[in-house]
């Protein structure tokens, strides 16, 4: 999924391309990113951009069009706390902003934040309500665990990486 963190930093983008980008264009592309993100052109970034503009350009599309309604009151988060404007992209990589998804593995709301990470951040989850599919409320405390991840790292990818796959699965990346 980081591949695609990288990818959707600059999604934006896709509405731009009327046909199919090539290699060349993706590059270019990339390399003219002024982003906090190490962003890394291989062949599986590529491959997704390729995937997105061409197999999933109506997902695309579709994911496009909530960014007109949900991006507004995130990147107003976003300023408040002087934060990085990518982290919106967090959201359309975990729940294609979806605010009342779900996944298998039971992470919530437009974020996917998990019922024990939720509830550490003061976000009520119970079998009334549950917070994390509050979009002005989750996008609170998911700056807020960003923010932590980044004092913890100190590098924002690792901080996107370790929301993405916890602190765990990185801790353990970084001993090997």
């Amino acid at each position: 999924k980081i591949v695609i963190v990288c990818f959707l930093s600059f999604g934006l983008t896709i509405a731009a391309f009327s046909k199919s980008p090539s290699n060349a264009d993706i590059i270019k592309r990339v390399e003219n990113l002024n982003t906090i993100i190490d962003v890394r052109i291989t062949d599986e970034v590529q491959e997704q951009v390729l995937t997105l503009v061409e197999k999933r350009r109506r997902d695309a599309e579709t994911i496009l069009g909530r960014t007109s309604l949900y991006f507004p009151m995130i990147e107003n988060a976003i300023r408040e706390k002087n934060l990085p404007d990518e982290l919106k992209y967090i959201a359309v990589i975990e729940s294609s902003l979806i605010p009342d998804i779900q996944s298998h593995q039971g992470a919530a709301g437009i974020w996917q934040f998990m019922k024990g990470t939720a509830e550490l951040y003061g976000l009520k989850v119970d079998k009334h309500i549950d917070e994390r599919r509050d979009l002005i409320k989750s996008t609170d405390k998911a700056l807020d665990y960003l923010k932590l991840l980044y004092d913890i790292y100190g590098d924002w990818t690792m901080a996107l990486a370790a929301y993405n796959c916890g602190t765990g699965t990185i801790n353990k990346a970084i001993k090997k």
